[in-house]
């Protein structure tokens, strides 16, 4: 061989060594650890909603009006405070969503709620920047909301009124109007429980029923419809797995025995599926499930699963357990 080739030889193999540095070095190797379980050690806490987003896990405080914030890199993720009740009114912390547009974190604050039809103040919708965890918009839902779910769809947020008037908020987050869902089928009393956004629109449970309410391109709410073949639902959380599957919490709140449950739905359309307990351990005996959020990581998939304790006398550290799922 040439000296001219052996010189073009070893010019090229440096600049395809050196890009291959520069590829490393834009896309650093992440590793990202699941444990079992993560824990809040604050008595006051009291584990609601959750969701994962860039491997970071987010679980709002239905007691103290705090967000927690976990961070799957590092080797063992311990909680991080990111928010606190903002004033004395509002100390209670529910619905968990990312808007993935905006980068932002959105929580449900509200004023404290026993079912009981009083509702002291209208729950707000606060959103917090991921990157450095500031409040950077806060919006006042309509007089008697107590905003329980939220969901991102077509540049909107809905929020599942769990207060005495079952109903849908629609909220603008450009410009904070808000245009109300009711349907005939509903009653009012006790509202909506889980709700998520899946197959072109929204589904929610309300009176032991789910429902499918699609969802327009504008953000316009269409004609609610029953998914039929389950029944006797009584969902907290809900969570989205793809593959037409719905894993919902049944929460035993206010049962001593510890009886709660995580339900899988399987859909066969829109509107129809059938319904079983999921495959994790102690099902059936967890401690009020409220919050639970599906994320595949690594390949591999996982349910996280908030134990809330709710109007239980609490043992701490509350805890949001985390199953490998198939």
């Amino acid at each position: 061989m040439s000296k001219l080739r052996i010189s073009l030889f070893i010019a090229i193999f440096g600049l395809l060594v050196s890009s291959c540095d520069k590829d490393d070095d834009n896309n650093p190797v992440v590793t990202v650890t699941v444990p079992s379980q993560l824990s809040v050690s604050n008595a006051q806490f009291f584990p609601e909603d959750v969701v994962v987003h860039d491997n970071k896990v987010y679980v709002s405080g239905f007691g103290d009006g705090s967000i927690q914030k976990f961070d799957l890199t590092q080797s063992t993720a311990t909680a991080q405070q990111i928010a606190t009740a903002e004033n004395s009114t509002y100390t209670a912390s529910w619905g968990l969503n990312i808007d993935v547009s905006k980068s932002t974190l959105l929580n449900i604050a509200n004023a404290p709620y026993f079912f009981n039809g009083s509702v002291a103040a209208p729950a707000k919708v606060n959103a917090y920047k991921l990157s450095d965890n500031s409040k950077v918009s806060s919006w006042t839902l309509p007089t008697g909301t107590v905003g329980n779910s939220i969901v991102v769809a077509n540049g909107f947020y809905y929020i599942g009124d769990i207060g005495p008037t079952t109903r849908i908020i629609k909220l603008n987050p450009n410009d904070g109007s808000t245009t109300i869902k009711t349907d005939a089928q509903w009653s009012n009393g006790f509202g909506f429980g889980g709700m998520i956004y899946a197959n072109n629109g929204i589904y929610g449970v309300h009176g032991g029923k789910m429902w499918y309410i699609p969802v327009a391109s504008n953000g316009d709410l269409g004609t609610v419809s029953e998914v039929t073949g389950i029944s006797n639902v009584f969902a907290d959380g809900m969570t989205w797995a793809g593959n037409n599957t719905i894993y919902y919490c049944e929460n035993d709140a206010q049962n001593p025995a510890n009886a709660g449950k995580v339900w899988k739905v399987t859909l066969s359309s829109n509107t129809a599926g059938t319904a079983m307990l999921a495959s994790i351990p102690n099902n059936g005996s967890l401690n009020n499930p409220s919050g639970i959020f599906y994320k595949e990581i690594n390949s591999k998939k996982y349910l996280f699963v908030n134990e809330s304790q709710i109007f239980n006398t609490p043992t701490t550290p509350f805890k949001v357990n985390i199953h490998e799922i198939n």
